[in-house]
């Protein structure tokens, strides 16, 4: 039996960063010490990470959605708080300050250790980030610690008084992985995320379709799921490149596809701080990424940021980035390292937060 049960409470264990983020601590952690459960908004019992929890030890449950299901979510969340109410640490995983139902029931009673985690630096939607900035007057006296992805994603949040946590992998793994994938093509392009409209994949694959007119011994790949896939793999047959673009889903093994590849595309329109850039550049891969997202996620001299509205500038970094090769291993695991992101120096910060004294 573990000394120590952290509760996460975040929408869904999909194969999202924020997911990836906890996976990564989780798969790393003393088990015997520490022991994740979670609870979920997003009732599919076959999400990415469930089975794996589960064989870690970890506990998975389930409440209504929100907003869909405002009350019932209030009244599940609470009945499952007051029911469970040993856990070490309670972790809440957001966006923006938009599902508070569970700081404020944690509040109520009295429960130890209310964390609330910042992945992001921006809402989807208008209307949410009223909800947001009106949540945000009250977030310090619903929260006693406050965590965040970067600085911008915790000024984004918090305003003030915050912890930067960064999201940190297992480096080694990347930098020597144990099998890669050989590609044929002279340029293999690489993205990784959910098909959001934040993600912002139509715009890649316009970037693509006159990239590979310029150099037609080009390959494309697309990993992850989303409500938006149907619609990007419709946009690729339209314009006859189903031949180039490859649709991977959901992989455990980013860093098999991503050894060879040419260089990782990240054009979203805005970002905390992406896991998947973290992961590229431990692969050693160059990163060309759009220059609206958090410049915090620049720690080779191999991420470059290009504008959206200059699609010529993304297609000379990207013969750019082929002519430079990538960085020497020995360089990465050092700038990973020294920049916070290796997950051992993480889990020891994390657990004197999670193993603190009750108040």
């Amino acid at each position: 039996m573990s000394e120590f049960r952290i509760l996460h409470i975040i929408n869904g264990m999909t194969c999202g960063g924020a997911e990836s983020y906890i996976m990564n601590m989780y798969r790393n952690m003393d088990r015997e010490k520490i022991q994740f459960d979670f609870l979920l908004r997003d009732n599919h019992g076959d999400s990415f990470y469930i089975n794996e929890i589960k064989s870690l030890g970890g506990k998975v449950f389930f409440v209504p959605s929100f907003p869909r299901h405002f009350l019932s979510n209030y009244i599940e969340t609470k009945r499952f708080l007051s029911k469970h109410n040993c856990y070490s640490a309670i972790e809440i995983h957001g966006n923006a300050l938009i599902y508070v139902i569970p700081l404020i029931i944690a509040k109520r009673l009295h429960l130890n250790n209310i964390i609330m985690h910042s992945h992001s630096t921006k809402c989807a939607k208008k209307i949410y980030e009223i909800v947001h900035k009106w949540n945000r007057i009250y977030i310090h006296r619903m929260a006693d610690v406050c965590l965040a992805c970067s600085k911008e994603a915790g000024k984004w949040m918090f305003q003030s008084n915050f912890t930067v946590v960064p999201n940190a992998i297992d480096v080694k793994k990347y930098a020597f992985p144990k099998e890669t994938k050989e590609y044929t093509e002279e340029y293999v392009l690489c993205n990784v995320a959910r098909f959001l409209e934040v993600k912002n994949h139509s715009f890649l694959i316009d970037l693509f379709y006159k990239f590979q007119m310029l150099h037609p011994s080009s390959r494309l790949i697309l990993a992850g799921e989303g409500p938006l896939k149907e619609k990007i793999m419709e946009k690729v047959r339209r314009l006859n490149l189903d031949e180039k673009v490859e649709f991977l889903g959901e992989v455990r093994d980013v860093e098999y596809y991503l050894a060879n590849a040419t260089c990782f595309l990240l054009p979203s329109f805005y970002e905390g701080i992406p896991l998947t850039v973290i992961e590229a550049q431990a692969a050693g891969v160059p990163c060309i990424v759009s220059d609206r997202v958090n410049r915090e996620v620049r720690i080779t001299n191999h991420v470059y940021f290009a504008p959206l509205e200059h699609m010529g500038c993304w297609i000379d970094l990207i013969e750019r980035s082929k002519n430079e090769g990538k960085c020497k291993r020995e360089d990465i695991l050092d700038r990973m390292s020294g920049a916070g992101y290796d997950v051992r120096d993480n889990i020891r910060r994390l657990v004197k937060l999670y193993t603190r004294e009750r108040k």
